[in-house]
């Protein structure tokens, strides 16, 4: 956790938070959840469109998550029973500087305009800062998760209702999954 998340009260992420491109939650389909996010940047965007896998996806279906991880350099699959997680979490985070200087600018630097100005586009960057968190965590202690971006060139959005949705969900798949196990 960096010095500014203790400051300010942030929480921990999983990574630099990936940019959406994919948000998609099915009740009767198979996969339930599919959820695709790239790195951000340009760079990024760029792999991924020549088609060099450089996704991450977390993948719900009836009886299993599965979290993957590709780079340009490999790919890393997780896979848990649902049977096996104990807890399901989202939530999400802003930057507290980008709020605190914003509003200091803003209010202080009204004889200067451009300092004004400034203010404005670092409140701005803190309305565009909001990342979310969908996470679980498995009987083992393992924590598999996905924190994320609102996307601007795929103009994927997701709030926070939606990210708590998917973690009721995965929350009654897994009760189900559980109960089934214990028959």
């Amino acid at each position: 956790m960096s010095i500014i998340n203790l400051l300010f009260g942030g929480s921990a992420s999983f990574g630099r938070p990936l940019v959406l491109r994919k948000f998609e939650v099915n009740q009767k389909g198979d996969p339930l959840i599919d959820i695709t996010g790239r790195q951000s940047g340009i760079v990024a965007w760029a792999l991924v469109a020549m088609g060099l896998d450089a996704e991450t996806t977390l993948t719900v279906t009836r009886t299993t998550l599965t979290f993957k991880s590709s780079s340009f350099f490999g790919t890393t699959y997780n896979t848990v029973p649902l049977s096996m997680i104990c807890s399901t979490h989202a939530g999400y985070t802003k930057s507290a500087p980008l709020l605190i200087f914003g509003l200091f600018l803003t209010i202080f630097g009204l004889p200067t305009i451009i300092l004004s100005l400034v203010g404005i586009v670092m409140l701005i960057a803190y309305w565009l800062s909001k990342q979310l968190t969908i996470y679980v965590e498995t009987t083992g202690g393992m924590i598999i998760g996905l924190s994320f971006k609102r996307s601007v060139i795929e103009n994927v959005k997701v709030d926070i209702d939606q990210a708590l949705k998917t973690t009721h969900l995965i929350n009654r798949l897994v009760l189900y999954s559980q109960s089934r196990k214990s028959d």
